[in-house]
């Protein structure tokens, strides 16, 4: 689901998001002509899973953006000039590395194809195991029911999904 641009980046920053004890989630580079392009890194805490969701800190994405920077000052794999951003996931975190369904194992989720899946391209439904040899999800799709198995590579983009009530019910919980 990486660009080639964007897995290198992953690869030369993992390790120390690792040792801020800490989980990248996405390295997303996007390009515009008439605008400075943008790296975005997402990060999240490395306890962060679907019974716990934990954000991260500014000071945890200040210290990601220094380290990102300074890597990327030295290895320069963006040849243009562009504006670096380190968030949070928020809400409806991407689903991007294979270990992220196992993470969330039992998740709701939407997902979209490169490559249609009995004649489908969007999903909506639940995580019910990632099968790590065959590089497969097992899904079941939430209007039907329908057991699907989805192959990583037709993976486009996938995300946790909430109805409007769960998320109502998330912010009634922190009041």
């Amino acid at each position: 689901m990486l660009l080639p641009i964007e897995q290198k980046i992953w690869d030369l920053i993992v390790g120390g998001v690792e040792d801020l004890n800490l989980r990248l989630v996405r390295v997303k580079y996007m390009t515009n002509p008439k605008q400075r392009s943008t790296l975005q890194i997402m990060i999240e805490p490395t306890e962060s899973n679907l019974e716990n969701r934990l954000s991260v800190t500014v000071d945890e994405c200040a210290s990601v953006s220094r380290m990102t920077a300074a890597i990327l000052d030295v290895e320069d794999p963006i040849t243009d000039a562009y504006n670096l951003e380190v968030s949070s996931t928020g809400l409806n975190r991407p689903l991007i590395a294979q270990d992220d369904f196992a993470i969330y194992n039992g998740a709701k989720i939407k997902l979209e194809l490169n490559t249609p899946v009995d004649a489908q391209k969007r999903f909506t439904g639940t995580i019910d195991a990632y099968d790590f040899d065959k590089q497969e999800l097992d899904f079941t799709e939430l209007e039907t029911s329908k057991k699907v198995k989805i192959p990583y590579s037709f993976m486009k983009k996938a995300s946790l999904y909430y109805t409007q009530a769960e998320i109502d019910q998330l912010f009634k919980e922190d009041k």
